[in-house]
């Protein structure tokens, strides 16, 4: 295995994101697929990870590039979603719009560039969104901890922190990006039930 405690890591993150991609997904959907998207990426990045050196080439980029675009997609999703729950009318078509022109411009330029930083980068502005959406409107603190979480994820993806030998950033990455999951997910469980409570 070339990576086996990042490997793990994110095929743990993957779990995490399927339980709470079911769990969200009755509540708010879009939250819902968008979780499911997260573990998607982190199971076929997992994957990369332990097997980049034995596959070939073109597999290995194949699937690193697979892995980069799901993770742009959990970012899209959450921003549409909350587009769609919180805004109306004008404000909710600008931002969605806004949101798919970003998602492309992404996937263009990560077909061709495909160090990770990009995908950080993305997913940081996603996080932004999400965050000045739910602050300005629906000020939900599970989500709020949850997106400034992810914010902190990708900051310590790019340091050099690590605890001892074997668990470097990327492995801190997706112990944070977990707790990240578990957030979101109970807020978007959370709004249903406060939604349940004001009918």
């Amino acid at each position: 295995m070339s990576e086996p405690v990042t490997a793990i890591t994110d095929w743990v993150l993957a779990a995490v994101g399927i339980y709470w991609a079911r769990r969200a997904w009755r509540a708010w959907p879009a939250c819902g697929a968008a979780l499911g998207m997260l573990a998607l990426g982190a199971l076929l990045g997992g994957t990369w990870h332990a097997m980049r050196d034995a596959l070939p080439p073109p597999a290995a980029a194949f699937l690193w590039q697979a892995t980069a675009w799901a993770l742009g997609g959990t970012g899209f999703l959450l921003v549409y979603g909350s587009a769609q729950r919180l805004l109306r009318g004008t404000a909710r078509a600008i931002v969605v719009a806004a949101a798919a022109l970003e998602l492309a411009a992404y996937f263009a330029w990560t077909a061709t560039n495909a160090d990770f930083v990009w995908t950080g980068l993305y997913v940081g502005t996603t996080m932004i969104a999400v965050l000045v959406l739910h602050a300005l409107e629906d000020p939900r603190p599970h989500i709020l901890a949850g997106a400034v979480t992810a914010l902190v994820a990708g900051v310590v993806q790019q340091s050099d922190l690590r605890l001892g030998t074997h668990f470097g950033p990327n492995d801190l990455y997706h112990l944070v990006a977990m707790l990240a999951v578990v957030l979101l997910g109970m807020g978007a469980e959370r709004g249903r039930a406060r939604a349940s409570k004001a009918r």
